[in-house]
């Protein structure tokens, strides 16, 4: 078996060991069968053997005390570390319905500070799914809830996420006033890590409006940061992987404006910055990571001329997608793929790519990618000299950009329906409290009164004795 074989079977061998286990705390099972559970796995024969059980006995004992017998806010939270560890695994799957689950937990318990913490999460998870819309409301009541309690880093920390679903939805207005919000309250409160989160959102956002010298700033600034705080390896590898897919919209860029020596210094870093993107996400075994930097490393390979490599990589890269369920990452390195074979004027080749990139996008209900397929189809056959289907999608190109321009619209009443009437639920809630507190007020003046009144009734006035009669 080869080495890349090994590593994926080992991964795959322990999610599904940590879905097991984490479903029985979830389930409130008792500790001493959880820790069973964790000794059959760590005894079956894996890919590679057996292996030892003490990283998740420990990470399981951590949670025992609350596993079926602790309060609401104690589950939530347990749910919510879990959703975490799902997270780090590349499972987002997993990590958003334990999210969801731990918001919901947190909700009836009342806890506001649980319950934002919980929809921050879910808002980061669904971006990976797809599910923008889903996030951006996520995020959008993490944020009220956080604003009641007054925490300003975790408003700040989920305005990022809400920055990207924005600009998932084509929403650029709001995603740059959402991380705008987000920076501003970075430089008050003077956290580097907050500082670096909200420059590393706002320089991808620029690049994917092509404003490449704008992105560039913020993502050299997010990369000064990561370097001088020593933020660790998923910070590192966000900002290595951004770098290397500004530079391959920079690089093409430079080159259609005849600036090839400045296009190829930056080919040049970018592959570098490329590499040590793949071998971090490689070192935390973390394959959503893996596959999309490897995107990036293909496409600028691509660009290097370097195309038996290049493919090699993208293959792979839409392997891994596949094999984890990442539609939006499939979607994206089938981009790549076609790109690298027009790059090579594979013509025939590329426009069956681009034509299955379309039926995906389509089915996914992914239109800016069904987008770009349309546009890379009427280039293709153009160039093939079929000038008819070229046509064709020169004309449904501009239909769905027409449609898209109407959905963005359309998007952003929702949103704005969706912020209005959650700050009604507030009000009303916060109404239904005073009047609450009122009523509880008035009753507590009656019963002085009927006290009072009772006093009156059975003492003597003149002599204040009990009165007997």
């Amino acid at each position: 078996m080869a080495p890349n074989d090994i590593d994926v079977d080992l991964n795959h061998w322990l999610r599904e060991a940590n879905r097991d286990l984490t479903a029985a705390v979830a389930d409130g099972l008792e500790l001493d069968l959880i820790l069973h559970q964790v000794q059959r796995r760590a005894s079956e024969p894996g890919p590679i053997g057996p292996l030892p059980a003490p990283p998740p006995v420990r990470l399981f004992t951590e949670h025992a005390e609350a596993v079926g017998c602790g309060p609401g806010e104690q589950r939530a939270a347990d749910l919510l570390r879990l959703a975490e560890v799902a997270r780090g695994a590349g499972d987002y799957e997993e990590g958003a319905a334990r999210a969801q689950r731990a918001a919901d937990l947190a909700e009836l318990e009342g806890d506001d500070r649980l319950q934002a913490r919980a929809l921050q999460a879910l808002a980061n998870q669904l971006i990976k799914l797809g599910d923008y819309e889903r996030s951006a409301k996520s995020a959008e009541l993490a944020i009220a809830l956080l604003e009641a309690v007054g925490d300003e880093a975790g408003i700040c920390e989920t305005l990022t996420f809400q920055g990207q679903a924005y600009s998932r939805l084509g929403l650029h207005e709001e995603a740059l006033n959402a991380l705008g919000t987000g920076m501003e309250v970075a430089q008050r409160l003077g956290d580097a890590t907050l500082l670096f989160w909200t420059s590393n959102r706002i320089g991808v956002l620029h690049t994917e409006m092509a404003n490449w010298a704008q992105a560039e700033a913020f993502l050299r600034h997010a990369y000064s940061l990561s370097v001088q705080q020593d933020l660790g390896p998923e910070a590192t590898f966000c900002i290595l992987n951004n770098l290397a897919y500004h530079a391959h919209g920079n690089i093409q860029a430079l080159r259609a404006l005849g600036e090839v020596a400045r296009a190829e210094e930056e080919l040049l870093a970018a592959l570098g910055y490329a590499r040590q993107a793949v071998e971090v996400a490689r070192a935390a075994v973390h394959p959503y990571r893996e596959a999309l930097s490897l995107g990036n490393f293909g496409m600028l390979l691509g660009l290097a001329g370097e195309f038996a490599s290049a493919a090699e990589q993208l293959e792979r890269a839409l392997a891994i997608s596949k094999e984890h369920s990442y539609r939006p990452l499939e979607l994206w390195n089938l981009k790549f793929t076609a790109e690298l074979l027009l790059l090579r004027g594979d013509l025939p080749a590329a426009s069956a790519r681009i034509a299955q990139l379309l039926t995906l996008a389509t089915q996914t209900n992914q239109p800016h990618v069904a987008l770009i397929a349309h546009q890379q189809l009427s280039a293709a056959n153009e160039r093939r000299g079929d000038f008819e289907a070229a046509l064709r999608h020169y004309r449904e190109y501009h239909d769905l950009e027409r449609q898209i321009h109407s959905e963005v619209a359309d998007q952003r009443a929702k949103m704005l329906t969706h912020r209005f009437e959650l700050h009604n639920a507030r009000l009303e809630a916060r109404l239904a409290m005073l009047r609450s507190h009122e009523l509880e007020a008035e009753k507590q003046v009656l019963q002085i009164r009927a006290t009072e009144l009772g006093r009156h009734a059975n003492t003597d006035p003149l002599t204040g004795l009990w009165n007997r009669r």
